[in-house]
């Protein structure tokens, strides 16, 4: 048996196998793995040492045997300091927490009389009791406040260091007041100097604890060291939360105005406009009208993710003569001040041709969500090979990070191709850091895709007739006894057959095939992989993992796999319709390199379904190559390792969804090792901070 004290260092508990499959504990308060049992105690230092232990077992592997382990650690942890914290400052009304605990395990009626926590079952339980009985009290008490403030970004690399922590509670340090400390402190002799102290507690939360840092402290009253009778939650905390950050401003008629914005649903706050050639007076300003733009504010296990994505609505008659020709607004949230900031309005409006009809500058598009770390180069190739052979000449990519040759491919495909792609920085919201403000970052559910995908359809509103909402690894196949297996030809039938249509949905499909990572240069890519695949025999129920093709000017608001709110046909009043497609004419084939985090056990088959598009593939690069013109150095024969370290934090996250944290993209990046930063292209900042 060890118990965990400041002589401890972490590294001697790190198993030496990274496969390590750790025992379930037999008692909440120990964890067991290799030759060593882990009893803890409820300290800083405790806490400290489980969350630096977590945040090791969280980036090697996603084995939910261990991970539970570490998760009810914390919490187990969290609650027994805050009962003691309570005790301590003499509170008039208890926590109680244990006791609600208790009572959260009686009544899962599942429970036996007598159970084991070594049951994983019981053991799940039990750790969702421990979170819901913090997570629902959390208000009760300040410094409990402040914990759970830690707790729901304890597994985020920057933040779980806990002087980070100190500071953004204002925890007083100083010991100068020794009579008002010296009465409640047990072992007087053990009191130290701020300095002392301080270094401590930035040495053990560097997880760099040197042997004899603290062994003269008695460890169980390592709090009572604190002056904790003027905790005050630091208000810039939650500074990010009156932020309104706009992203883009689109002109969809001559009457009305679309905006794409991020903010907290928290925030009640108004968004105000004011045209150009007004003056700053309050007489001439007017609300925006604010909607959630997926329809839902907070989508289903996504409730702890509180910035969410949102459609600002401006309608005036004759808006666009009322411009004067000045295609910007200005936008406030504050009257008192009236300090605007400009923003420029993209034009989506209509190009109406002498016959009535609608001009469009391209006939099938596609929108890719943002980028995020991404170093699969030989899968863009695929991508632009398949939907230039499908017919799309316009492509929005959304952008946040990626290597550096992902960046040459796309520039390469724009100068030599006769295609159109625009390239749309869709960056973190910015923060300061060195100021120790709050990250907003933390709050958004990956990079909102949603909104990401609403702001591209405004793009495409009008100026292209189908737009295609998809992901890189996906493509859509058409059977060829259809159209002749031609995607656009089968949009244009489904289009004339169902003229009030808006969007065209497609069920999934996953496909298996042996990815060739380690090609190295483009020139070795070789499609002939495609030809012979397994597949799943069947396709996705809907709507998990469906994808639409759009008639951007005939819907209002975008999901990843759902179809939402759709306009209202302006000669009839009545609102658009969708079609789906069956999976006997069309489906999406989903090429994944790795298992889905919802695993269907279904039958696969083998197939030549693209065989022919793999060869055509394949002939049409090697004309290209030349053209293209891509180097011959720096390029990546360890894909494989990005992808799987990738995808097994995207398994971890999904893991715990809607519980602790927000499923954001903070989580593991920090943590990533296999990762070179010195070679990632990063989006530039694309918000307006308001």
């Amino acid at each position: 048996m060890v118990v965990i004290n400041s002589s401890i260092k972490l590294e001697s508990f790190i198993p030496n196998n990274q496969n390590i499959h750790m025992q379930l504990f037999n008692n909440p308060k120990t964890l067991e793995f290799e030759d060593k049992i882990i009893f803890f105690k409820h300290t800083f230092y405790s806490v400290s040492f489980i969350a630096g232990l977590a945040d090791y077992f969280y980036i090697v592997n996603s084995n939910t045997n261990y991970l539970l382990n570490i998760d009810s650690a914390i919490w187990n942890l969290i609650i027994t300091f805050s009962e003691d914290v309570s005790r301590y400052k003499n509170q008039k009304r208890k926590i109680n927490l244990l006791h609600y605990l208790q009572i959260c395990m009686s009544k899962s009626t599942i429970l036996k009389k007598y159970y084991s926590y070594s049951n994983q079952k019981t053991k799940l339980i039990y750790l969702k009791c421990l979170k819901q009985v913090f997570l629902t009290t959390h208000k009760e008490e300040q410094i409990q406040s402040g914990l759970y403030g830690y707790t729901t970004h304890i597994k985020i690399n920057e933040t779980i260091k806990l002087n980070n922590f100190f500071k953004s509670l204002k925890i007083n340090f100083d010991l100068n007041d020794s009579k008002a400390i010296n009465s409640q402190i047990h072992d007087k002799s053990s009191i130290k100097k701020l300095l002392e102290l301080k270094e401590d507690f930035d040495n053990f939360s560097n997880l760099e604890v040197v042997s004899n840092a603290t062994k003269s402290y008695k460890e169980d009253n390592i709090y009572h060291s604190l002056d904790l009778s003027n905790v005050e939650w630091d208000k810039k905390f939650n500074d990010h939360r009156y932020n309104i950050y706009i992203k883009s401003a689109f002109l969809i008629s001559n009457d009305s105005i679309r905006l794409s914005i991020l903010k907290n649903i928290n925030d009640n706050r108004q968004l105000y406009y004011r045209l150009p050639n007004s003056q700053i007076e309050l007489k001439n300003y007017e609300k925006v009208v604010l909607n959630c733009q997926s329809g839902l504010c907070i989508e289903k296990c996504l409730n702890l993710c509180t910035t969410v994505g949102y459609v600002g609505e401006i309608y005036k008659k004759n808006l666009f003569s009322l411009l004067n020709n000045e295609k910007k607004i200005y936008l406030t949230k504050d009257l008192l001040e009236m300090k605007d900031v400009e923003v420029e309005l993209i034009d989506s409006r209509k190009i109406i041709l002498k016959n009535g009809e609608t001009l469009y500058r391209h006939t099938l598009g596609i929108c890719i969500q943002p980028m995020y770390l991404y170093y699969d180069y030989p899968t863009v190739i695929r991508f632009f090979e398949n939907w230039i052979l499908e017919g799309v000449t316009k492509f929005y990519i959304y952008h946040q990070s990626s290597l550096d040759k992902i960046f040459e491919i796309i520039k390469a495909y724009r100068l030599k191709s006769n295609i159109d792609i625009e390239i749309i920085d869709w960056s973190k919201l910015p923060y300061n850091e060195e100021n120790g403000e709050f990250n907003p970052n933390t709050e958004i559910y990956r990079l909102e895709a949603p909104l990401a995908i609403y702001d591209c359809m405004q793009r495409a509103r009008n100026h292209i007739k189908f737009v295609i909402s998809t992901d890189l690894d996906e493509m859509i196949y058409v059977d060829k006894k259809i159209a002749n297996g031609n995607l656009l030809a089968l949009l244009e039938r489904e289009s004339n057959k169902y003229p009030d249509s808006a969007l065209f949905s497609f069920q999934s499909r996953r496909g298996y095939i042996p990815m060739n990572w380690g090609v190295g240069n483009p020139k070795n890519i070789d499609f002939s992989v495609f030809s012979n695949l397994l597949m799943d025999t069947n396709v996705f129920k809907r709507p998990l993992y469906q994808k639409n093709v759009y008639r951007p000017e005939r819907v209002v608001s975008y999901q990843i796999h759902l179809i939402r709110s759709l306009e209202r046909n302006p000669l009839t009043n009545h609102k658009y319709t969708y079609t789906l497609i069956p999976p006997s004419s069309a489906f999406i084939f989903h090429l994944r390199r790795f298992k889905d985090y919802f695993f269907l056990n279904t039958e696969k088959i083998k197939t030549t379904l693209l065989e022919e598009k793999s060869k055509k593939w394949n002939r049409n690069f090697k004309n290209r190559l030349s053209l293209l013109n891509f180097t011959n150095n720096d390029w990546l024969t360890n894909i494989h390792h990005i992808g799987l370290e990738l995808e097994n934090c995207r398994k971890r996250v999904a893991r715990t969804m809607g519980e602790i944290i927000c499923q954001s993209i903070e989580v593991c990046e920090k943590k990533l090792k296999v990762i070179n930063n010195n070679r990632t292209i990063k989006a530039n900042n694309s918000w307006i901070v308001i």
